[in-house]
């Protein structure tokens, strides 16, 4: 169980740094993938609007349980993060998350 939750975090977390970009096909002249928003954020939208603070917010979000949600932030399943002791997710990494496992599936 350990060891499935260490892998499922370092995924977790590949995937929060990555959520709001997509690679593009070209690179720089230093041979480093050009990194572009995949989707503009809408100026009425702010960072504030967009973040999730706490489990019963996420669980909300999610339509899970807290008990369930807490698991899957400890196991690190979904893009999230700890900002003085609270647990902290984005609406948008969230959806982008999901949206890629949707993807794996149906492929």
């Amino acid at each position: 169980m350990l060891i499935e939750c260490q892998t499922k975090r370092k995924r977790a977390i590949d995937i929060l740094i990555l959520a709001s970009y997509s690679v593009k096909s070209q690179t720089t002249t230093k041979g480093i993938p050009y990194m572009e928003h995949s989707e503009p954020h809408p100026a009425h939208v702010t960072l504030g609007d967009d973040l999730l603070w706490g489990t019963d917010a996420i669980a909300a979000e999610l339509k899970l349980t807290r008990r369930q949600a807490q698991h899957q932030l400890e196991c690190r399943s979904i893009p999230a993060g700890k900002q003085l002791g609270r647990w902290v997710a984005s609406r948008r990494a969230l959806r982008a998350h999901f949206e890629r496992l949707m993807t794996e599936i149906a492929a």
